[in-house]
């Protein structure tokens, strides 16, 4: 097995065309996110495949998640992303280059804890960029992770979160 080291949002790409691309949770990050996928469209050879899976929505009735979301959703706006990015792509009925295959959202019920562990880590990520030290004061930052550590400290499978995930699947004409 090897692996080459690349900027995913530039082509060509450093293999020979592929019969299969597959992001998750990626475009949601990156700007131009239609014109990176006309891209990688030129990677696949004829009746490749694109599949990508983006979040459509997220329904919380916990606060500290709320809270969460929304300081995640303007950092990634002012960034040029996309939080909910799902329905953009299932939007897209595509290009000469890619027809779509499939477009569904499944829902994705996740337990508490698990889903503040995984937040309480994205935090320790972006805490100290300069939009949110901008935009939001430190005491504000620092009693969310602690109220995320709390939660993912707690035992039990009460679930106060629901994602929706958008699976969505391109064929190379």
């Amino acid at each position: 097995m090897s692996f080459c080291f690349h900027d995913v949002t530039s082509v060509p790409f450093p293999v020979e065309a592929s019969d299969l691309i597959f992001c998750r949770y990626l475009l949601t990050h990156l700007r131009e996110s239609v014109g990176i996928i006309d891209r990688w469209a030129t990677q696949l050879r004829p009746n490749g495949l694109l599949l990508m899976e983006e979040v459509d929505w997220i329904h919380t009735h916990n606060e500290v998640f709320a809270l969460y979301l929304n300081i995640v959703d303007a950092m990634l706006e002012k960034q040029n992303g996309e939080l909910y990015i799902g329905p953009k792509l299932h939007s897209l009925d595509h290009s000469d280059a890619l027809k779509r295959k499939s477009s569904e959202v499944r829902k994705v019920r996740v337990v508490t804890r698990r889903a503040a562990s995984m937040f309480y880590l994205n935090i320790q990520t972006w805490k100290k960029q300069p939009f949110i030290r901008e935009n939001y004061p430190a005491s504000v930052i620092e009693e969310l992770q602690r109220d995320l550590e709390k939660l993912a400290g707690r035992s039990g499978d009460e679930i106060s979160i629901e994602w929706g995930l958008r699976q969505i699947v391109f064929e190379r004409r």
